[in-house]
């Protein structure tokens, strides 16, 4: 088992645990594990309480903490009950011989959620044509097939490689949407290429897409398009069809704490409007959008017709939702600059949105293209 990605399986096999952080985290932490049936043998903290516990519960110091090899041996795994950067007692852990496995745990997580993992579509498929991915493969084909007309959005890797080892397919598909102009009037194992329609009137739809804003956007824009509701199938939709137990461990998210998915409002003008207020990136997010709420409150005393959108918050939103929930190491523009993971943080802030590469990855975004696979 990994130090740094769980699968739904793992839980069972830890009946003790430490705790590092003798703090409200540790607190709600040791709640959720006796809650569980797992004991809690004992507690690290920077500093140890005068009564040399925490809960009832033994603390010994983190600054010894390569003294307690031997503790260390009886548990199953350490919980990081806190929020701050996590390194440090890591690396700690790592240098006094633990090589169990290393949870994080902020207050407000669930231990069952972090255990009950988060899947990743984009670490299902490591292409290969290996046991996992074909599995995989043709578990979605079998879901499939169960309906006679499916359109597939997305002319791209997943459709190819699916179509490679399920050829059956192509008796159910009925055509292939993409918007790359030059993929238009191709086809792909005898399947057309067609520009994408969004009044559909098939069976179902099979969202060829790893991308989790892409498929939530597709399913919105079908949604409010159609008149007869077809079904929607995606990657994220193994979980149904194998269950959480069968899904290949590497596809689950490392147990970071996040909010995601949240709702995130459409950016979406009005028509035969008198004027369009908005509050572009970026903005400290500590901060609140004082002076865009002076001016809205004024313009509505002069009764004109108008629109106040936050961009800042939404394409935050966007952006973070898609690093976290795709899994990105790294987010990387198509000129080849590398963001920052917190494009919005005070130390970098100034610097970084004065970056044409900056500027022009999320003026994509604002510009909504209508698909891309």
């Amino acid at each position: 088992m990994s130090d740094d990605v769980f699968s739904p399986n793992d839980l069972e096999n830890i009946r003790c645990v430490a705790i590092w952080g003798a703090s409200a985290s540790g607190e709600s932490c040791i709640e959720q594990m006796l809650a569980l049936g797992i004991e809690v043998k004992f507690f690290i903290d920077k500093n140890k309480p005068v009564s040399g516990q925490f809960c009832g519960v033994t603390v010994y110091e983190s600054v010894s903490i390569d003294r307690y090899s031997e503790l260390l041996k009886g548990v199953d795994a350490v919980f990081l009950a806190m929020g701050v950067n996590t390194s440090v007692p890591r690396a700690m852990l790592k240098k006094a011989g633990f090589s169990k496995p290393v949870v994080g745990f902020r207050l407000g997580a669930s231990v069952k959620d972090i255990f009950n993992g988060q899947l990743s579509v984009n670490r299902v498929f490591f292409y290969d044509d290996g046991k996992d991915d074909l599995k995989c493969l043709l578990a979605l084909a079998n879901d499939i097939m169960k309906h006679q007309k499916v359109v597939i959005f997305g002319a791209g890797k997943l459709t190819r490689y699916l179509l490679k080892h399920c050829i059956e397919l192509t008796k159910h598909f009925v055509a292939i949407y993409d918007d790359d102009p030059s993929k238009q009037g191709t086809h792909i194992e005898g399947v057309d290429i067609c520009l994408p329609a969004f009044d559909i009137n098939h069976d179902a739809i099979f969202i060829a897409s790893t991308r989790y804003l892409v498929v939530k956007k597709l399913i919105k824009k079908v949604r409010d398009n159609s008149a007869v509701q077809p079904k929607f199938i995606c990657v994220s939709d193994l979980l149904d069809i194998m269950g959480k137990k069968n899904i290949p461990s590497h596809a689950w998210l490392k147990p970071v704490y996040n909010i995601y998915p949240v709702d995130i409002p459409e950016i979406k003008i009005k028509k035969n409007l008198d004027f369009v207020l908005l509050d572009l990136p970026a903005r400290m997010l500590g901060m609140m959008p004082n002076g865009l709420a002076y001016v809205h409150n004024i313009l509505k005393k002069t009764g004109i017709s108008l629109q106040t959108l936050d961009l800042d918050m939404i394409i935050y939103h966007r952006y973070h939702s898609q690093r976290i929930l795709d899994d990105l190491d790294q987010v990387v523009t198509s000129g080849g600059y590398v963001m920052k993971p917190e494009p919005w943080a005070v130390d970098v802030v100034a610097a970084e949105w004065e970056k044409e590469e900056v500027i022009k990855f999320f003026q994509e975004d604002v510009e909504e293209p209508e698909f891309k696979s």
